[in-house]
């Protein structure tokens, strides 16, 4: 089932250069095979003054699986659920009954 998630990509300064190469690997990978990876909802985004990147994606468990391996061991992936909050609103009253 896919789902979207926010990925926190944190990474040492140190390994930047690593990181972009990564970056350029993935992005060729991710072209050839595009099943492989999450689909991106928006652009990569750069948190100002941190060493750490925001995507927004949908993605399976699987292509979540394998984003995380492909950075690894240059950064670290934080993921988290996102979830539709008007919905959830709508369906609060019933799961309280």
């Amino acid at each position: 089932m896919r789902m979207k998630y926010a990925l926190f990509m944190t990474y040492d300064m140190k390994e930047r250069d690593k990181v972009v190469e990564r970056a350029a690997w993935i992005t060729k990978d991710k072209d050839k095979n595009p099943d492989k990876y999450p689909t991106w909802l928006i652009n990569p985004m750069g948190m100002g003054g941190l060493s750490k990147t925001l995507l927004v994606v949908e993605a399976t468990e699987k292509q979540l699986m394998n984003i995380r391996h492909a950075w690894m061991p240059y950064s670290s992936l934080e993921c988290v659920p996102l979830f539709d909050a008007m919905q959830t609103t709508q369906d609060y009253p019933k799961l309280m009954k």
